[in-house]
Formats: C-alpha cells, sequence, structure tokens
C-alpha cells in the first residue's frame, strides 16, 4: 500500500541535484554588439506576435509570417537558417492552422 511518505525530502534531493548540474554563465560570458542585440529584440517582438496569433486562432498563415520574421533575426546574429525546415518541423510537432 502507497502511503505518500517521504515525498517532500525527495522533491528536495530531486531538486538540488539539478540545480547542482545546471551552470550559471558568467556575467562577461555573453558579448552583444548593437546590431546583434537589436535582431535579438526583433525576434522576440515577431515571437510575441506569432504566440499572441496563435492564442486568438488567427490563420496559419500569419502565424507562420511571424514565425519566419524571428527566424531571419535570429539568423542575422547566428548565421544562416533554413526558414522552410524549421517550420515545417514547428507544424508538424504542433498541427498549427487544425
Amino acid at each position: 500500500m502507497l502511503e505518500r511518505k517521504g515525498i517532500a525530502e525527495l522533491r528536495e534531493v530531486w531538486q538540488q541535484s539539478i540545480d547542482a548540474s545546471l551552470t550559471q554563465p558568467q556575467s562577461d560570458g555573453v558579448v552583444v554588439n548593437a546590431r546583434h542585440a537589436m535582431s535579438l529584440g526583433e525576434a522576440v517582438e515577431a515571437l510575441e506576435l506569432a504566440s499572441a496569433k496563435l492564442r486568438d486562432g488567427e490563420l496559419s498563415e500569419l502565424i507562420a509570417a511571424d514565425l519566419r520574421d524571428a527566424v531571419e533575426s535570429i539568423g542575422q546574429v547566428v548565421g544562416r537558417v533554413d526558414n522552410e525546415r524549421m517550420l515545417d518541423s514547428l507544424f508538424k510537432q504542433f498541427c498549427i492552422g487544425k
């Protein structure tokens, strides 16, 4: 018979284990130039728009356009990103627009 004893202790040990395995970045670990900061800001805005449109049940084509904008903005920071392949993968996983 299950008595549910020790669950709080198990959670605490589990959380400590997870916390211990995570590494925190150094304060000087990331250097972002102004152009990269602007591109990442544009990506965030595009993702927020896509998220709002998804919540509002708007057309998948409109959501995809915002996601493309986000991918292009991220690509300006990290290099070329294959938009079509990324969007195909996203749509297969989440069935957006159905």
